[in-house]
């Protein structure tokens, strides 16, 4: 499977309201478990603190649901701020997959990770870098992505 994205820089600014959820960044400093996780089943010597959000149509989102995941992330095991503990169990669980992020001439390792139950048409990419100084990213710009073949046991 292969999709484009657009950059989108924040994917959680609550309607009618100037509040911002709490960034990935924040999230990840919460839940050393996931980067623990993520370097595990990676093999990447790091993880770029925060994600990259891309704006994706609602059938790329319906086809990730048809993939195999590489790793289910349960929503009532992620912490965050108070105030924003519902989020993760709104999602009910997160699903990560094993892919490659392109732009241009240029490609990265990354995880696509998509929520179980759906907020905005939106995917996150995670990177052992920053994928918006590797791709020169502007808002609004598109990233390709393929995902991997499915790997025994994942």
């Amino acid at each position: 499977m292969h999709f484009e994205g657009i950059y989108n820089p924040r994917s959680s600014v609550q309607p009618n309201s100037n509040q911002t959820a709490p960034s990935e960044t924040k999230i990840q400093g919460r839940n050393p478990q996931r980067k623990t996780q993520i370097l595990s089943m990676t093999g990447w010597p790091a993880l770029f603190p925060g994600s990259l959000n891309l704006r994706v149509d609602s059938a790329v989102l319906d086809e990730l649901e048809q993939h195999p995941v590489k790793w289910e992330e349960s929503g009532s095991e992620v912490i965050y701020p108070a105030g924003w503990e519902h989020i993760p169990i709104l999602r009910q669980a997160y699903w990560y997959y094993s892919a490659t992020a392109s732009r241009g001439e240029k490609s990265e390792p990354v995880l696509v990770r998509r929520p179980k139950r759906l907020g905005p048409h939106v995917v996150e990419l995670f990177a052992p870098i920053s994928l918006i100084e590797a791709f020169n990213l502007a808002p609004g710009e598109t990233v390709h992505v393929e995902l991997c073949k499915s790997e025994p046991g994942a």
